[in-house]
C-alpha cells in the first residue's frame, strides 16, 4: 500500500478488481454462474447471502442516517469553513487550506491571531480522503501524535515528519480507510498537489513550525477556511454547550450513574470504536457495581467544530479504588435525528497534558510583522507568472506543473495571501 505516507506500495489487485465493487461484482456473478448447473439451492441461497453482502458493503452512510448524523465525507460534499476565536477554542491551531496550498498557525491570544503563514503542497487527487491509495488529503479536525526526526526517505520526507491520528473516530464511523497521514518536510523542490496525501512543506518552514507541532496539537485539514478574529456567537453557543456536556459526563461517570450511556450514540459508537456499545456498556456496569467509588474531574476543556462533527478534549483525571489514572480525553460529538449531541467515539491518551504549550511565554512563533520579508508572488496560489506561464494549484489540476521551489511567505504583503474574509478584516 503505497499510501499518505508515502511508505507503502499498493497492493496489486486481479484485473476483476480493478472496477473496485463492480469487479467485486463481476467475480462474485462468474462464481454463481459457474456453480448454478452444479447445486442450483445452494447456488440460490448463495446469491441471496452474497447480494446482502454487497448492499452493506455499498451503504456505509445507512447506519449513519440511522444515528441522525450528516456525512460529507461520503457525499464528496468538500469542508469550508470559518475560522473564529470563542472562550474553548485550542490556544494554538494549526489549519490547511487545500485549496490555497496554505498552511496556517493561529494563536488565541485576545482575539484568535494569524501568527504565520507557509506555502504547502497536498494531494495529488482534489477532494477529501475517502480510501486507502485515492492520493487525496482527508479533511477533518486531528492532531498531532508524534515527530520522526531521522530514518525516512530524505527526498520524500526532508528533514522529518510529524504524524497525525487519522483516522479518527468518526472516519472510521464513515467508513473510511488508509492511514499514515503526516506533515513533513520535502527533499525535493515543492510543487502544487505533489503527495500522497500528506501535507509537506519546505524543510525550512517546516523547522520553524515545527516548535508548534508538540503531540496533541490541533490541526484542521480543510478544502478552505475563511478567518474571522472575532467570536462568533452560534459556535460560542455550541463549543459551551459541550463543555457542560463534558462536566456533566464525568459528573455521571464519578455517580456511576447508568444516565452515563444516556450521552453515547450507542449504535454510531460501535461503529467508531470496532466493538459493540453493550460491551463497553457492560465493562462500565461491572464496575460500577464492583468500586464503592469513583472520582472522574476534567479541566481545560477546549472544542472544535469538524465537518459535521465537533470535538472536544481535556486533561482527564480518574480515581477509583484499584486504579488512578490521568490523561488527555477527546470526545468526538455529533447531533442525532433530535438534534441532541451525543458521544460518537473516543480516544485516550494517558499521561498526555492538554496546555503542553502554554508554558512558553509571549507568542510561540515569530508574527508575520516580525518575521523577515521574502519576495515571493502569490502565483502560487493563483496559478499565474510574471511571463504569462502558469502555475500553481491551477496549473497542478490541469498538468502543467514546472519544478520550482516552493515560494517563501510575502510577508510584505500577507493579505494577498490570505482568505478574502480575512483581507477585509
Amino acid at each position: 500500500m503505497r499510501d499518505s505516507s508515502c511508505r507503502h506500495s499498493i497492493p496489486a489487485f486481479p484485473p476483476a478488481c480493478a472496477g473496485g465493487r463492480r469487479g467485486l461484482r463481476r467475480i462474485a456473478f462468474a462464481e454463481e454462474n459457474s456453480l448454478f448447473g452444479l447445486w442450483p439451492g445452494f447456488v440460490c441461497g448463495l446469491i441471496l447471502l452474497l447480494g446482502a453482502l454487497l448492499f452493506l458493503a455499498e451503504s456505509p452512510g445507512l447506519a449513519l442516517a440511522k444515528a441522525g448524523l450528516s456525512a460529507p465525507s461520503i457525499s464528496g460534499a468538500p469542508w469550508q469553513t470559518v475560522i473564529s476565536g470563542y472562550p474553548a477554542s485550542p490556544p494554538y491551531l494549526i489549519a490547511v487550506d487545500k485549496s490555497r496550498q496554505q498552511l496556517s498557525f493561529f494563536e488565541r491570544r485576545s482575539p484568535l491571531r494569524l501568527s504565520r503563514m507557509f506555502f504547502c503542497t497536498t494531494g495529488q487527487a482534489v477532494g477529501d480522503k475517502a480510501m486507502q491509495g485515492d492520493l487525496k488529503t482527508p479533511e477533518g479536525v486531528y492532531f498531532v501524535v508524534q515527530h520522526i526526526a531521522s530514518g525516512l526517505d530524505y527526498t520524500k520526507y526532508g528533514d522529518g515528519a510529524y504524524t497525525l491520528n487519522y483516522p479518527n473516530p468518526v472516519d472510521r464511523l464513515r467508513r473510511k480507510t488508509g492511514y499514515g497521514i503526516w506533515i513533513h518536510g520535502r527533499g525535493e523542490p515543492l510543487i502544487p498537489l505533489q503527495t500522497e496525501g500528506c501535507v509537506s512543506m519546505d524543510n525550512g518552514d517546516l523547522a520553524i513550525i515545527g516548535k508548534a507541532l508538540a503531540p496533541g496539537t490541533p490541526v484542521a485539514l480543510t478544502e478552505s477556511f475563511s478567518f474571522r478574529p472575532e467570536q462568533d456567537a452560534e459556535e460560542t453557543a455550541t463549543a459551551e454547550s459541550l463543555r457542560q456536556k463534558v462536566k456533566d459526563w464525568a459528573l455521571a461517570w464519578s455517580s456511576r450513574s447508568q444516565g452515563y450511556f444516556d450521552f453515547y450514540d450507542k449504535q454510531a459508537y460501535s461503529l467508531a470504536q470496532g466493538e459493540p456499545f453493550s460491551v463497553f456498556q457492560a465493562q462500565k456496569e461491572r464496575l460500577f457495581k464492583q468500586l464503592p467509588w469513583i472520582k472522574t474531574t476534567v479541566e481545560d476543556i477546549q472544542a472544535l467544530r469538524g465537518p459535521g462533527y465537533w470535538v472536544t478534549w481535556f486533561h482527564q483525571d480518574y480515581q477509583a479504588p484499584n486504579l488512578s489514572t490521568r490523561g488527555v480525553r477527546r470526545l468526538y460529538w455529533g447531533q442525532d435525528s433530535k438534534g441532541e449531541f451525543r458521544i460518537l467515539g473516543m480516544e485516550w491518551l494517558p499521561g498526555m497534558r492538554t496546555s503542553i504549550l502554554l508554558a512558553s511565554s509571549g507568542s510561540l512563533l515569530p508574527s508575520l510583522e516580525a518575521a523577515p520579508a521574502a519576495a515571493a508572488p502569490a502565483d502560487w496560489v493563483t496559478g499565474q507568472k510574471d511571463d504569462g506561464g502558469s502555475y500553481g494549484v491551477i496549473a497542478a489540476a490541469e498538468g502543467r506543473l514546472p519544478v520550482r521551489s516552493a515560494p517563501k511567505p510575502h510577508t510584505e504583503n500577507a493579505a494577498e495571501l490570505l482568505p478574502s474574509a480575512l483581507a477585509a478584516a
